[in-house]
């Protein structure tokens, strides 16, 4: 029965049904009325976090082995997730190398830009008769 396992993982954590309540956010009528057997079809998300609060795992409630090694499980899973990592630095950086290119051809292009007005400046104050400003 599912009360009987969820008070075996209550036992073996040592947890108090108002701890329980208090980490799961679930009133603690509700887990009273779970641990005493008195709901017959308790609300699977209320189990949920009832399990979670007391840091059981829903696998091991409802009775699944897990046939594989974990270890082996988690290198393969650590593994992925570094390669996605990696990944993921690279499309960054090919990013970075992106806008890197287009803001130094901004700058050249602005500077040049400026370079030019100064000169154009420069011309129109030496020669007053032609230009822009006249005196």
């Amino acid at each position: 029965m599912l009360y009987e396992k969820l008070k075996a993982l209550k036992m073996s954590k040592n947890l108090t049904i108002q701890e329980i309540s208090e980490k799961s956010g679930v009133p603690s009528s509700t887990v009273s009325r779970i641990f005493s057997g008195q709901t017959d079809n308790p609300s699977f998300q209320n189990i949920c976090d009832i399990v979670i609060a007391m840091g059981g795992s829903l696998d091991e409630l409802a009775g699944i082995k897990n046939t594989e090694s974990t270890d082996h499980t988690n290198a393969d899973t650590h593994a992925i997730l570094m390669q996605m990592c990696r990944e993921r630095i690279e499309d960054k950086e090919r990013e970075i190398k992106k806008w890197t290119r287009i803001i130094r051809i901004l700058s050249i292009a602005f500077i040049s830009l400026v370079i030019i007005i100064i000169a154009l400046l420069i011309y129109d104050v030496a020669s007053p008769g032609m230009g822009y400003i006249r005196y």
